[in-house]
């Protein structure tokens, strides 16, 4: 099976507390053909990059909904040599982390996650009204131990670590890039085959509901091709469905490691990063944010990717550099 991942354009990439708190979704579509062999994989890493917090930094991390979606993905299926024009696409995989979310620390915001533009506002309401259709709640069912959370976000308010409207979005935006780079392609064209898909998401509302929203662009559009789906909960924070991967052990061991970092984070700052941290603290809305990676958190998720100006008070204002440092 050929390995397919996206090289820009997924939501916030390199948002930091992210590598920390990482949640995936695996999504996998494929061809049951008679075939004997498999074709080549192919594989493409990605290394944390520190931001200077410039706009491009900014655009990167949030992701705005304006931002096109770039990268190669498809290329090789779309604008590939002669050669690669003669062979068949057997199936695609594809990770991807949830879209945009308030950040998880407390949250008191009953308007503050209203779709910046107009546009998206009323893309919003026209997708909710998609998601609780009979038609898509047919097509697109979800495993049993998934009927806790709602399968669409919030229109306004904020909920701490939720997705926000913006993030169902992204989301939606992201399945119709694939949309259009697959559909031409002998995986959904080609007669005469089965096409098997699965969608798995860890069991979080912001990764069911990115779930949900990429599947109604990339499948339920093409659900004539397609049997029914059910997305199905993984049993761990990765695409793992067997028994096994129900770690007892996990909160145990997230806790020693969050223990451990904050001991490190504290031996290891310098006075002029304590100064920053102090100053930062002194603010209500980052009070409670006693880790580096939960202040970065705090000011993407509630300012800087809501595109508010950051605090002030008295007379001193926070900038990108406190962040930085």
């Amino acid at each position: 099976m050929l390995n397919s991942k996206t090289g820009h354009g997924m939501p916030r990439r390199f948002r930091i507390v992210d590598w920390i708190l990482l949640i995936v979704i695996l999504f996998a579509v494929y061809t049951i053909l008679n075939y004997d062999g498999d074709g080549s994989q192919e594989s493409t890493s990605l290394g944390a990059v520190r931001p200077s917090w410039n706009k491009e930094d900014i655009r990167e991390m949030c992701q705005f909904l304006e931002q096109e979606v770039t990268g190669e993905e498809g290329d090789q299926w779309v604008k590939g040599n002669d050669y690669e024009k003669q062979l068949r696409l057997r199936g695609i995989t594809v990770v991807f982390r949830h879209g945009e979310r308030s950040p998880v620390s407390k949250v008191n915001d009953e308007i503050g996650c209203l779709p910046h533009r107009d546009v998206d506002r009323k893309a919003f309401v026209a997708y909710k009204e998609l998601a609780e259709s009979d038609e898509l709640l047919a097509f697109l069912k979800v495993d049993p131990r998934l009927n806790e959370f709602p399968r669409v976000p919030e229109d306004a308010k904020c909920i701490s670590g939720m997705l926000t409207a913006e993030g169902a979005l992204q989301h939606l935006k992201l399945g119709r890039y694939f949309r259009h780079r697959y559909e031409r392609t002998q995986l959904f064209s080609a007669e005469n085959q089965r096409i098997v898909t699965d969608v798995i998401t860890s069991k979080y509302n912001r990764t069911v509901q990115s779930a949900l929203a990429f599947s109604t662009e990339f499948l339920y559009k093409q659900r004539t091709l397609l049997a029914p789906i059910q997305i199905k909960a993984s049993n761990f924070s990765y695409h793992c469905l067997d028994d096994y991967c129900a770690c007892k052990q996990h909160k145990a061991i997230r806790k020693m490691y969050e223990k451990e970092h904050l001991q490190e984070f504290y031996h290891m700052k310098s006075d002029s990063v304590a100064d920053e941290e102090k100053k930062l603290l002194s603010f209500s809305e980052f009070s409670s944010s006693f880790d580096p990676f939960q202040m970065i958190d705090v000011g993407l998720g509630r300012f800087i990717c809501r595109r508010k100006t950051l605090p002030c008070h008295e007379n001193e204002c926070l900038t990108f550099d406190s962040f930085n440092k």
